[in-house]
């Protein structure tokens, strides 16, 4: 999928240095098409195409829904497209699709236990296991922080077929395992929010914004992604 595009969903802001670093990781490890900015775009930074959205305020998950509905209707786009966070560092050359770490159940398990008590966050990821057992298909987990190459017609068939169901990267993943036999790649959760941990060694790496700004994986990333890229200013 070397010529495929990749899109990312932003919120309006002025500044994002993640995102500079992000796109300086693409261009060096990540064969692409053309990079699409949804939302915001950010001062010093010229993606292939710019997508303005009137996003909602304080509506993260609902924004980001409805701008990956609206990428997925435009055939501007490539028929498959790698969705990207800002915070999604690409280490090396992807060797696979989609990627999961565990079962949704597990995921849920460590929410519970980080929380203490079930969260908002839990009960959403149970409806999307009750939405995916109702359809037979299997619950693997599927939001584990790194790129993940959508087709375009597929997602557009989860949004019909799951209409009251957020998690759509979960959803996407195991309909693709269910329909076409896709093989997915085990990885662990590429987050880190702590100061100490570096990159690690796995293909991805994601960070938050203390983790980026004031840890010690965002002094790795910086150095390892200094070159600037064509998609600055």
């Amino acid at each position: 999928m070397k010529n495929a595009d990749i899109v990312y969903f932003l919120k309006d802001s002025a500044y994002n240095d993640e995102l500079r670093y992000s796109l300086r990781s693409i261009e060096k490890n990540l064969p692409h098409g053309k990079v699409f900015f949804y939302g915001g775009r950010p001062i010093g930074l010229k993606p292939d195409e710019h997508i303005l959205v009137n996003q909602k305020p304080n509506n993260k998950w609902g924004n980001v829904s409805d701008m990956l509905y609206e990428a997925c209707k435009n055939e501007e786009i490539s028929e498959n497209f790698w969705l990207m966070n800002d915070d999604f560092f690409v280490l090396y050359e992807p060797q696979a699709d989609i990627y999961s770490d565990s079962t949704i159940q597990d995921l849920i398990g460590k929410t519970i236990s980080k929380n203490r008590l079930p969260s908002k966050y839990a009960k959403h990821l149970e409806k999307t296991i009750a939405a995916l057992e109702e359809k037979g298909y299997p619950t693997m987990n599927f939001e584990v922080h790194c790129p993940m190459l959508i087709n375009r017609k597929a997602m557009l068939e989860v949004y019909e077929t799951f209409p009251e169901v957020a998690g759509h990267r979960s959803l996407y993943g195991n309909m693709m395992i269910k329909r076409t036999g896709v093989a997915y790649a085990t990885t662990t959760d590429n987050k880190i929010v702590d100061l100490e941990s570096g990159i690690g060694d796995g293909w991805f790496v994601s960070t938050d914004d203390r983790s980026f700004s004031d840890g010690n994986v965002g002094k790795e990333i910086r150095v390892l992604f200094e070159d600037k890229c064509r998609y600055e200013r």
